[in-house]
């Protein structure tokens, strides 16, 4: 499959934006806290890869965890999509023009720290530049997407999926949305 048909193909699998998408209400919370995440895809060596961080030791929550870039909503954010932009930049770097959005997917709660995350799915452009903070990410980690669409990659515990990828053991929120992400690409085969 070309890139150009993987991105339609993929943009056809994830939810569209509603143009005056508000933000969740206070009820539909449910006393959660809005957030939202950049599911960062980029094409590396001849292969579509998933970029991830590890979140530093000084932040507040979630410390040392893989994860998205991303965090909770702000009342500058215009809404879900203009925090997952934000928090990219603010948290990597990386310019909002060097992003193309190609959808978005359901929310997903946390169920510890008590927010609910609206994944953004969006493609680096090949000109993305890459300056991490320091205090919010440890690590800048890519990993092939077609390892995430490998049904055995995915793992079961008690406590939910997760994945491990070498030293990199990936779980919570962020190993739900990449098995969510994994079924709506179900049977896609990436060359």
């Amino acid at each position: 499959m070309s890139k150009r048909d993987f991105l339609e193909y993929l943009s056809e699998c994830l939810d569209r934006f509603q143009d005056e998408e508000p933000f969740p209400t206070p009820q539909s919370l449910n006393g959660r806290i809005s957030a939202a995440v950049l599911v960062p895809l980029l094409y590396m060596d001849g292969e579509w890869r998933v970029l991830f961080i590890q979140r530093s030791q000084q932040v507040s929550v979630h410390r040392g965890q893989m994860a998205f870039p991303g965090g909770h909503c702000e009342l500058t954010d215009l809404d879900e999509r203009s925090t997952a932009l934000r928090e990219t930049e603010e948290e990597l770097g990386i310019k909002r023009a060097q992003i193309q959005i190609l959808g978005q997917m359901e929310r997903q709660p946390t169920h510890q720290s008590g927010f609910l995350i609206r994944p953004v799915v969006g493609r680096l452009t090949p000109d993305f530049f890459l300056s991490p903070d320091p205090k919010e990410v440890a690590q800048v980690v890519t990993l092939p997407l077609a390892f995430f669409l490998n049904k055995e990659a995915c793992r079961h515990s008690p406590k939910g999926v997760y994945y491990l990828y070498g030293e990199h053991h990936i779980w919570g929120a962020t190993a739900a949305i990449m098995q969510k992400l994994a079924l709506r690409l179900q049977g896609i085969v990436l060359c």
